[in-house]
Formats: structure tokens, C-alpha cells, sequence
């Protein structure tokens, strides 16, 4: 009978193989730590300039009105704008000379999801004095842009009072005329 040759591996392949391996492991561990690394510096918020502590401290005394004003900012550029609509206003203008019907849509942009809360609280208020406005008007005076204009500005004053805003970057911020129809 023959005998059978037992075949045995090179004692070097099968080490250089594990080395290799182990050497692409630590590579890749030393590539995703320095990864790791660049994002914690890319992501974190800038550190204070010179002066360390003592300026951070000083800025943020004489400055805390300007970060909340920041973030104010911010916040704004972040969030999509708000509209709330008002109903349709039909209203008659006052003139000695012709009488004249105006038909409306207006739409309020507002600061906030708060405020737009307030003012469906308020609708009924809001929408009888926004006629008042309108009723109050000329016909000849709602021809022109300058008269819608200052009627928008009239409307934006007359809702942030009922809303006691007094800041120009509350309460409603523009009033926008989607239809405007005059007979």
C-alpha cells in the first residue's frame, strides 16, 4: 500500500496572512478615530477668542440681549414663515361722490405659531375692525398702491394693538392682499 504524504502548510504563508489582516485592522481603526476626531472639531461651537474665561463671561454680561436676539434670528431663518388667512371681506367704501363695494381676501404673515393662536382667538375682533378700516376708505384712495399700502400698514397696526405687540418683529409682520376687487 502507499502511504499517504501528509502535506503541511508553510509556516510563513499563514502568518504573513494574520499579519496582514491585523495591519489593515489597525489602519482602519486609526482612520475612523481621526474621523471621529475632525467632526468633535467641525461640530462643536467655536471657542472664545483671547482672554478665555474673563471675556466669555464679559461678553455674555453685556451681550446676553444680543445672543437671545440672535437665536431670535435664527430661529426665524430656521422655520418656515406663518400666514393666517382672514375670511372674505365685502365691505361698502364711504364717498359723497360714488359708492363703491371693495371684495377681499387678506392674508397675515406672522411672527410665530403663538401669535397665529392668538389671532384665531381674536378672529371675530379682527375681521369686524378690519371693515371698520376698509369702510373708513375713499374709493379714489384704494386705487392707488399708496392707499392699499397704507390700508395694509393701517391693518397691521390695528391687529398688533388688539395683540398689545409693540416690537416691529412680532405679532403680524405684513398684511398681504391676495384679491382685491373694487365695484
Amino acid at each position: 500500500m502507499a502511504e499517504a504524504k501528509v502535506v503541511e502548510p508553510a509556516g510563513g504563508k499563514g502568518k504573513k496572512t494574520l499579519m496582514i489582516v491585523i495591519i489593515v485592522a489597525v489602519v482602519v481603526l486609526v482612520l475612523v478615530v481621526a474621523l471621529g476626531v475632525v467632526a468633535f472639531l467641525l461640530l462643536r461651537s467655536p471657542a472664545p477668542a483671547e482672554g478665555g474665561e474673563q471675556a466669555a463671561s464679559q461678553s455674555e454680561a453685556e451681550g446676553g440681549h444680543q445672543k437671545k436676539e440672535k437665536k431670535k434670528k435664527d430661529a426665524e431663518h430656521d422655520t418656515p414663515p406663518v400666514y393666517e388667512k382672514l375670511q372674505t371681506i365685502t365691505a361698502n367704501l364711504s364717498s359723497e361722490e360714488e359708492d363703491a363695494v371693495v371684495q377681499t381676501e387678506i392674508v397675515l404673515e406672522v411672527a410665530d405659531a403663538e401669535t397665529q393662536t392668538q389671532l384665531k382667538n381674536i378672529m371675530p375682533k379682527i375681521q369686524a375692525e378690519t371693515i371698520k378700516l376698509i369702510r373708513g376708505r375713499a374709493p379714489a384712495e384704494l386705487r392707488t398702491v399708496a392707499g392699499t399700502d397704507k390700508l395694509a400698514g393701517d391693518i397691521r397696526g390695528m391687529v398688533n394693538g388688539l395683540l398689545d405687540v409693540h416690537d416691529k418683529d412680532e405679532g403680524v409682520l405684513s398684511v398681504n392682499f391676495t384679491t382685491f376687487i373694487m365695484q
